[in-house]
This record gives C-alpha cells, structure tokens and sequence, in this order.
C-alpha cells in the first residue's frame, strides 16, 4: 500500500470506455484515498440526455462541473487524498478543478467554466491546486469493442464520437496507454509519478 497525501487529488480523465473508473478505483485503493465516480453528479436530465446518444452541451455540464468542483474543495478543505474517475474532456473544465484544490472553493463561487491561464496550460499537474492528471488514452476502435459489451450505463457508443470530437488532449507527461492491461496502467502511473510504497 502507499501512504496516503494530504489534500491530493487525482483526476483519472478520458472518454468513456478509456478505464478511468477501473485505473482509478484501484489507484484509490493503492493510494487509501477516497474514490469519486463524476459520473454519479449528472442529473437525471443530463443522465437522460446522454442515453439518447445526445453529447453534453457546456450548459448541460456546467451544474455537474460545479459539483464536482465542490467534492474537490471539501476534499482540499479536509486535507483528504482524493481519486476522481471523471471525464473532463476540456482543458477549461480541468482548469476549474484544479482552482478548486488550489482555493478549496466552493461550487456557488463558480458561475462558468475557467478560462485557461498559459501557465495552467504548461501544467501537466497543478503544484498550487495539488492536482495529478492521468490521461487513459485508448484507439477509437478499442473503446468501440468496450462500450458495445458495456450493459447498464447511460453513456453508450453513442456518444463516443461526440466525446472524441470534444476532447482537447492533455500532454504526452501525463497520457498513459489506456489499451493496456489495468495492472500494466498501474504500473506505468507508479512508475512516473514516483509513487512509494510504505512498510
């Protein structure tokens, strides 16, 4: 096990069908920290809107991101390492996050979406807001074969596309091959952030 960090989050991010919630339930459990499914703050129209294959307007995501960005600040707030499997498909949306961690602000300070500042935009990780992106990046094709035998969730292939074309890439620091085996993920996140195992 890893000892855990005071106040870290961890964004697990990608389209669906990229692994995030497997990396990151087992990064959360690596780590002790708490795991956050951002899939579970939609609201039930948002949620009903994605079922159609109908992709998120910045309208439609901005209560979630709120949210979301509140279950972050707490998180800060409380000193709590914190693992979030969460899409955050624009560099505005990770931005907002990370202000989050960095002010431990709450969900009623954000009205829109953050504009990107130049250095949050040279960040692979955020030093003020406490913030490790990891980037599950996975062939189209894959996540096609993934989402056509995924049962029960409201984000089908469908969307897929949709969120591809949304999708503004982090860097290559902080994108991992999503296509491989979870262990082999796990192992290339320990790897590159220097994660040490207690005793």
């Amino acid at each position: 096990m890893m000892s855990p960090e005071k106040g870290v989050c961890w964004l697990v991010m990608g389209v669906s069908g990229s692994g995030k919630s497997t990396i990151g339930r087992q990064l959360a459990a690596t780590r002790e920290a708490r795991f956050l499914d951002a899939d579970t703050l939609h609201s039930p129209r948002a949620k009903e809107k994605m079922s159609r294959g109908e992709g998120l307007t910045d309208t439609d995501r901005l209560p979630w991101l709120n949210a979301l960005a509140d279950e972050i600040a707490q998180a800060r707030r409380r000193g709590e390492e914190l693992v979030v499997a969460c899409s955050a498909l624009k560099l505005e949306y990770r931005n907002t996050l990370i202000r989050a961690s960095a002010n431990g602000s709450s969900a009623s300070a954000l009205s829109r979406p953050a504009s990107p500042t130049r250095e949050q935009k040279e960040s692979p990780s955020s030093a003020l807001g406490r913030v490790n992106i990891i980037y599950l990046k996975v062939p189209s094709e894959v996540l096609a074969t993934r989402l056509a035998k995924r049962q029960g969730h409201f984000a089908g292939p469908g969307l897929l596309q949709s969120q591809l074309e949304t999708l503004e890439e982090p860097g290559r620091e902080v994108t991992f091959d999503g296509a491989q085996r979870p262990e082999q993920v796990m192992q290339e996140i320990v790897g590159r952030y220097s994660l040490e195992t207690s005793e």
